[in-house]
């Protein structure tokens, strides 16, 4: 049985890894949509500089969902103790 805390968890985590690698994948996809375009060049020779940045992205959207979905979970717990 999953708890409320680790529902949060996992949650947070599938965003913040979603950000994390999803946009610098996405972002150089559409660079390299013409192979020998300078774009893409660019893209692939920063690759490592945008995977980071995004990562630390990553990490603070990831924290922020962690603290939105606690907060949810716990006014629905406080509701349905106010409704007993």
């Amino acid at each position: 049985m999953m708890t409320a805390r680790r529902r949060a968890l996992l949650v947070s985590l599938t965003v913040g890894v979603a950000i994390a690698v999803g946009v610098p994948l996405v972002d150089l996809w559409r660079a390299c949509r013409r192979l020998d375009s300078e774009a893409c060049v660019w893209g692939k020779a920063l690759w490592p500089v945008s995977l980071a940045l995004w990562t630390a992205v990553g990490i603070c959207a990831a924290l922020v969902t962690f603290f939105i979905v606690r907060a949810r979970q716990q006014r629905d717990v406080a509701r349905q103790e106010l409704g007993r």
